[in-house]
């Protein structure tokens, strides 16, 4: 079936649907979206206006706005996207934008969508490849397969009314949780490195041979010379990153030793409580911090 043909398909079927119907598998949608653990990890949030008959998110960027989040709509006519809210002052061209909510007139299983035919989205995520791309739309609209063209941009992860699909290479990560004296151990990426500046909750990949808890071990003896016992298993995480699912293992750590800086870190820090929401966490720590007991 062609594109046209499917955008066709869809709009008869978008028809058909009554208020009543769109109402309630929308706000199942949105109820989808505010546990999505990359909103979590999101500081700048854009997200699309719908039209008729698609999943109307305009209760969330109402709910968004007065979390003082940042959040930006692409224009009708512009190629860039426009501010709805910008707290504190704040310009979209200020960082990148860390998760995209974008319609669809379909999606399939790799991740391919059928947008409204504009390209925008197209030709903005193309020079955008950091963001993370999701595409909202209802059950009906998914597909086995969709016709592509080479200018055609995949999205990461598919929301509907039943379901998050994450499209995507899974990877196994782990990270180690040090509480000391009722403050947290934390660590900063080196500026030169991926998420450079940013800080996390050291950990790295899980190699094919090794359990989660030995990678845990190796990452921070590589990474901090230190050598550290595994205490308990704690939350999990999968956040979806460009090209990658992120299954995040995370456990409590211990150690009488003191960490070194390495080749991946140029600070440490000891955080109390209160002080944890205020730094400038990796994505995936940022969506783990707030489930972490406060010990």
């Amino acid at each position: 079936m062609t594109k046209a043909a499917i955008r066709a398909e869809v709009a008869a079927w978008r028809k058909q649907r009554d208020v009543a119907w769109l109402a309630s598998r929308s706000q199942r949608i949105r109820d989808a979206i505010e546990a999505l653990p990359e909103l979590h990890a999101a500081r700048v949030v854009n997200s699309y206006l719908s039209l008729r008959g698609e999943p109307d998110l305009r209760p969330l960027l109402r709910l968004w706005t007065a979390q003082n989040l940042v959040v930006g709509t692409p224009g009708p006519r512009d190629e860039s996207p426009r501010a709805v809210s910008f707290p504190d002052g704040a310009t979209l061209d200020e960082g990148p934008i860390d998760l995209m909510f974008v319609p669809a007139v379909a999606v399939d299983g790799a991740g391919a969508r059928l947008g409204r035919g504009g390209g925008w989205y197209d030709r903005w995520l193309a020079a955008h490849p950091e963001t993370v791309v999701a595409a909202v739309v209802f059950d009906d609209q998914l597909r086995a397969a969709l016709p592509t063209e080479p200018h055609d941009r995949p999205v990461h992860l598919t929301v509907t009314e039943s379901r998050v699909i994450r499209h995507g290479r899974p990877i196994s990560v782990v990270a180690g949780v040090w509480w000391k004296d009722g403050r947290l151990f934390a660590a900063r990426r080196r500026p030169d490195g991926a998420e450079g500046g940013r800080w996390e909750l050291p950990g790295g990949k899980v190699e094919a041979h090794e359990s989660p808890a030995d990678a845990l071990v190796r990452e921070w003896r590589e990474e901090l010379s230190i050598d550290i016992q595994v205490v308990r298993e704690g939350p999990r995480v999968t956040i979806t990153r460009p090209r990658v699912v992120l299954n995040l293992s995370v456990f409590a750590v211990t150690s009488s030793q003191d960490p070194l800086l390495g080749p991946d870190h140029d600070a440490f820090a000891w955080l109390a409580p209160g002080e944890l929401d205020a730094l400038d966490w990796a994505p995936a720590d940022r969506a783990l911090v707030p489930q972490l007991p406060r010990e």
